[in-house]
């Protein structure tokens, strides 16, 4: 069977958050936990990859824990919030999300959202990558998705939220010969 393509996977993802919107308007309003939400997503995604696994917080390749060894804290082991695979080693893997509440954003979660999303990409070879953001403090249910990861490797990600804000900057950099004291 032939792989989907990126904007097939892409799609699937967007008719699924806007089902989801549509459907379960409650659950943006209600401030649900995270899991909820996404949950719910990788089921309509489900429904548009019927032949794939959408599984929430996959903890696994092949049979041992999923890690990154990248990442620069004690416990490596990670919990993507929804994958699109097939299990297994081999895979292929297909679509790696991690999402957030915008009631629980700030540019460290986000920072390290993105760190992991690139990593998974790298070590595990996912064709996409999708970082959405469920709007739960506005009236009406709403979502944010973003399909590309920032280039510089050490560069703050991208803001996420409405249209008036601005990507964000690469952190400065001191000089080779400046010490910080």
């Amino acid at each position: 069977m032939a792989l989907p393509s990126k904007s097939e996977i892409q799609d699937a993802l967007l008719r699924a958050l806007e089902r989801m919107k549509n459907d379960d308007p409650d659950l943006f309003r209600i401030n649900v936990n995270e899991r909820t939400l996404t949950q719910r997503l990788a089921l309509y995604m489900q429904e548009n990859l019927a032949e794939w696994r959408v599984d929430c917080e996959y903890n696994r390749h092949g049979d041992i824990p999923k890690r990154l060894d990248t990442l620069r804290r004690k416990r490596r082991e990670v919990f993507p919030d929804i994958i699109v695979h097939r299990r297994g080693v081999a895979g292929p893997n297909l679509l790696v999300i991690e999402a957030k509440k915008s009631s629980d954003l700030n540019p460290d979660s986000e920072a390290f959202d993105y760190l992991k999303l690139r990593e998974y990409k790298r070590e595990f070879r996912y064709r996409s990558t999708a970082f959405v953001v469920f709007f739960t403090d506005e009236i009406a249910p709403n979502y944010k998705v973003d399909f590309k990861l920032p280039k510089a490797q050490f560069a703050r990600p991208r803001r996420i939220g409405t249209g008036a804000q601005a990507a964000g900057r690469p952190k400065s950099r001191r000089s080779p010969g400046s010490r910080k004291s």
